[in-house]
């Protein structure tokens, strides 16, 4: 990538083979249980294998190994958990680890001298990954996506930039896409750094593994296009469309709900002009039919 030959400066926000600072956890979306995790080791999301209460299959971890100097982020993402609506405004079911807001050691840092987010990738599985800034607007994050195949674990690592002008707002647990923000992200106050995995894609689901060198912020001193890499721009077509024949189908049940809200409230109205219409023609049998007559004398009408 011709960007790597352009950077002038480099800090290092997380580095991998050490617990890293903010408290980072992991979290299926939607949950699959209550219970909160705290990943700075080895930690499962999750219920307790054969429970018959279990919402979502997903389940995410981290590892951080110190000998190879990586962290790793790994799990299963389920498509569709059983028991659960997976078309609601759009929502979404992803993995995901996160700092945490709460934590004293990490609160905020400042990225105004630094224009990209590098990550520095050892073992890949060549699925599609997010990561995701967030300023002190909580229900928005500002999302990059990035890939990179590398299944045999080879010690060289891969990079991938991601500009900091080129992340997409996206709120919070969604899958609408901000195009008109109200503003940028605040780099002066960046509070929250996420690594997820959608199923944007039949082939994101199952098991995935990513492993992580190191995550930086890079200045870069040109002004490169981004490299397209056409699996993630495929997969968002195919999301795309999915998330909008969703929101059809929504629409359409709401419309449906509505005329049979009308409908009901309409109800003793309509069945009191019906039988006065009946009472009307009874008199002299137009149009009803002798059957009807028997019927209305015996009062069955």
């Amino acid at each position: 990538m011709e960007c790597l030959k352009h950077i002038t400066a480099r800090k290092v926000l997380f580095r991998g083979g050490e617990p890293w600072p903010g408290a980072w956890r992991t979290r299926t979306d939607p949950p699959q249980s209550s219970r909160g995790q705290n990943n700075n080791h080895n930690h499962t999301n999750g219920l307790p294998r054969g429970s018959s209460h279990a919402r979502n299959l997903s389940y995410a971890s981290i590892e951080h190994h110190s000998y190879a100097e990586t962290t790793e982020f790994h799990g299963w993402l389920d498509r569709a958990p059983p028991g659960t609506d997976t078309s609601p405004k759009g929502t979404v079911n992803s993995a995901c680890m996160e700092s945490s807001r709460d934590n004293l050691e990490f609160k905020t840092v400042d990225l105004t001298a630094y224009d990209a987010i590098e990550v520095v990738l050892g073992k890949s599985d060549g699925k599609v990954y997010t990561i995701a800034l967030e300023d002190e607007r909580q229900f928005l994050s500002w999302e990059g996506q990035f890939r990179c195949v590398n299944e045999k674990g080879l010690m060289t690592p891969t990079r991938r930039i991601l500009r900091l002008g080129d992340l997409v707002p996206r709120r919070q647990r969604t899958s609408a896409i901000m195009r008109n923000s109200p503003r940028l992200l605040d780099a002066r106050k960046v509070g929250r750094f996420r690594v997820a995995i959608f199923n944007s894609h039949p082939s994101q689901e199952g098991p995935f593994s990513l492993s992580i060198y190191s995550i930086n912020a890079v200045k870069l001193n040109c002004s490169c296009p981004p490299v397209v890499d056409p699996v993630i721009e495929r997969q968002n077509g195919v999301w795309n469309w999915r998330v909008g024949a969703e929101l059809a189908l929504s629409e359409v049940k709401n419309r449906m709900g509505e005329v049979a809200l009308f409908l009901r409230a309409r109800m003793p109205e309509l069945e009191s002009k019906l039988k006065a219409q009946i009472k009307s023609r009874l008199k002299t049998g137009d149009a009803l039919g002798w059957g009807w007559v028997r019927k209305a004398k015996k009062g069955s009408l």
